[in-house]
């Protein structure tokens, strides 16, 4: 603050400068003040409006319906008593959106539980298939093993002793033939019966030798063609369980987590539809709404203390008018318990701090001022240059006032009886330090410059602390 009043004053010499001569006084009495002592008091005056501590805003939620027709709504400043109703909206829209919300809540509900039935079915099915998929596996390998093992080389066994066994039949056959022939010959006569054994025993070798050329092909296709197909498809048969194996291994859990993540969505979708029944429910609640306490009826939101004026919110509030949820309409307002809500400058603000205390006159009970006590200070500026402060009661309120009413602020915030306070005019600022100025002092006809120590300033006066005495004069200039 002493800054500010040495603004106008830069241009004097400094303190540390060297002293000019000493010259005569100017005879002028507005280039020369003498110092006296008095009261130097600073005080802080700020405007302000009663608002009420508890206040409670009447709107209609608009959830889930965006707006309501409206049937009526308590007259502004009547006086209300706690359940009492204040505001009514036609309810026809808002109990069918509740209706159609229950609807879908029980639909989610449906869809929910048959999804929970599912995903159960669903992973004790795909615990089967994993099982019977790896059982599969395991007996195709098991297979192409024994065939490897066990079967091929018995079945190629079993057809090198066909063809050695068809074999050994030809060649007994023919040994027959030959022992009949050598037999039949040493007779000269070959009788019917003997020509008849010998065929019989021809068509046995003859048998013999194409059984023989049977089986050995048979024996070349089976160990050329049949045994490796065998092979082959036992392979493919085991590769493909395999791949089926690993294809559910993979699928299952997809499938699965897939069916998982349906239902978790049909939970949210229940949970959804939960909160939009709530909000519904709640618009309904809304279409009809009482005081929470006692108080008084204002129309409109109370801004900074203040409502607007009736006349821009009386067609809103009009009977049969649309009005739109979260709109606040009406609020009630306690009148037994008021703050202060006050406008500071943003140059006073510095000047204040919590717990000061000061008195707030009403312009409806000017007679009666009110003391209070400065509880808070806005943090950022409500308007351009402004901050909020409010302020607490700290005695009884004077009959009659209400909410809104507007008043003034004052707080002392420094005092002093016989302060010594020199026109700012009259002091230059000190370059070495904030806390001393210089002034003229005229002394036996002279003027000499004087380093004084000062103290508050305000209202374009600074407080001398140490340096003056009353009675001394100083001088604006030599």
């Amino acid at each position: 603050m002493i800054r500010l009043c040495f603004a106008l004053l830069l241009t004097w010499p400094a303190a540390g400068a060297p002293a000019a001569p000493a010259s005569q006084p100017s005879s002028d009495p507005a280039d020369s003040y003498v110092v006296k002592p008095g009261e130097f008091r600073i005080e802080i005056e700020c405007p302000g409006v009663f608002e009420a501590e508890q206040m409670a805003e009447i709107a209609f939620p608009g959830r889930v319906t965006p707006q309501v027709r409206l049937v009526r709504v308590a007259p502004a400043g009547q006086r209300v008593k706690k359940g009492e109703l204040v505001f009514q909206a036609e309810p026809i829209e808002l109990q069918r959106a509740v209706q159609a919300r229950e609807g879908a809540l029980e639909s989610a509900r449906t869809a929910l539980k048959l999804a929970k039935q599912e995903l159960a079915l669903l992973i004790q099915t795909n615990q089967e298939l994993l099982a019977q998929a790896k059982l599969a596996a395991e007996r195709a390998q098991e297979d192409l093993d024994r065939f490897v093992k066990v079967d091929r080389p018995q079945e190629e066994k079993n057809a090198s002793q066909a063809v050695r066994t068809v074999a050994n039949h030809l060649a007994y056959a023919k040994e027959e033939l030959r022992q009949l022939k050598k037999m039949y010959q040493a007779d000269d006569l070959v009788e019917d019966t003997e020509e008849i054994v010998l065929r019989r025993q021809q068509d046995m070798v003859d048998s013999a030798a194409h059984a023989l050329g049977r089986v050995q092909t048979e024996q070349e296709r089976k160990t050329a063609i049949d045994l490796p197909r065998a092979l082959h498809a036992l392979t493919l048969a085991r590769d493909q369980k395999a791949r089926e194996l690993a294809h559910l291994q993979v699928v299952l859990p997809l499938t699965l987590r897939k069916k998982e993540l349906e239902a978790a969505k049909l939970e949210q979708d229940q949970a959804k539809a939960s909160d939009e029944l709530d909000k519904a429910r709640a618009d309904l609640a809304g279409a009809n709404q009482a005081a929470p306490f006692d108080g008084i009826v204002y129309w409109g939101k109370c801004v900074g203390g203040r409502w607007p004026a009736r006349e821009a919110v009386a067609g809103k509030l009009a009977g049969g008018a649309t009005v739109k949820g979260e709109d606040v309409l009406l609020t009630v307002a306690d009148p037994s318990k008021l703050v202060v809500r006050a406008s500071v400058a943003e140059g006073r603000l510095r000047l204040l701090a919590p717990a000061q205390k000061g008195r707030a006159t009403a312009e409806y009970c000017a007679d009666q001022p009110l003391a209070v006590r400065l509880e808070r200070l806005g943090d950022t500026p409500e308007a351009p240059g402004k901050f909020e402060a409010v302020f607490r009661p700290l005695g009884p309120l004077p009959a009659g006032l209400l909410p809104g009413m507007s008043c003034a602020v004052r707080v002392e915030v420094y005092s002093k009886k016989d302060a010594l306070t020199v026109p700012a005019a009259f002091v230059a600022p000190s370059i070495e330090r904030a806390s001393e100025g210089v002034v003229l002092v005229r002394q036996g006809g002279k003027t000499v410059k004087r380093t004084v120590k000062l103290g508050r300033c305000d209202d374009g006066r600074i407080e001398i602390v140490e340096g003056l005495k009353a009675g001394e004069t100083v001088a604006k200039k030599d």
